[in-house]
């Protein structure tokens, strides 16, 4: 898997490394394909249940549920990762890998200064931010005004997620 989210059920959901959607009811149970699921590199869910997910073609799509079509958002930028804060803010790390945020999925995107460049962005339990930058090494900062700062000297990193339990 290329990254992971949880379902308001709390269904796992996952992007395979093929681009499409699986899902899985428990950490332990097997994988299943969502059928028709697109070409997705990154996924994440609104507040309200939407499945929201960044396609190969860079651009933001919605779908209301799993067996629903997914939906353009017209102006949505290029867009290399996407989660949700907890306040409801989407963060998108763009192509041109700074971060930027927006209220709402049609809502204008705004950039987010003191940025270190990042390829992908989750949020984790405790609102932290956790960023891949191009270097392959993971970031955190407490709140999108804090700067990066170097997480760990590890393994290289290509992408992150974060899952609930």
């Amino acid at each position: 898997m290329i990254g992971v989210s949880n379902l308001k059920d709390g269904t796992i959901l996952g992007v395979g490394t093929n681009n499409q959607l699986y899902t899985r009811a428990t950490i332990s149970s097997s994988w299943v394909n969502v059928p028709d699921s697109g070409n997705i590199v990154s996924v994440t869910i609104l507040k309200d249940g939407t499945i929201l997910g960044v396609s190969t073609d860079t651009r933001l799509y919605t779908r209301a549920t799993l067996r629903s079509p997914w939906i353009l958002i017209h102006h949505s930028g290029a867009v290399l990762s996407v989660t949700v804060l907890k306040d409801g803010t989407i963060l998108g790390a763009h192509t041109n890998q700074h971060l930027y945020t927006r209220a709402t999925v049609t809502s204008h995107w705004v950039h987010i200064a003191n940025g270190y460049p990042v390829i992908g962005v989750t949020v984790l339990n405790d609102g932290t931010i956790l960023g891949v930058g191009p270097d392959n090494h993971l970031y955190t900062r407490a709140v999108l005004q804090n700067p990066w700062m170097l997480a760990h000297h590890g393994a290289s990193v290509i992408a992150v997620a974060s899952y609930t339990n």
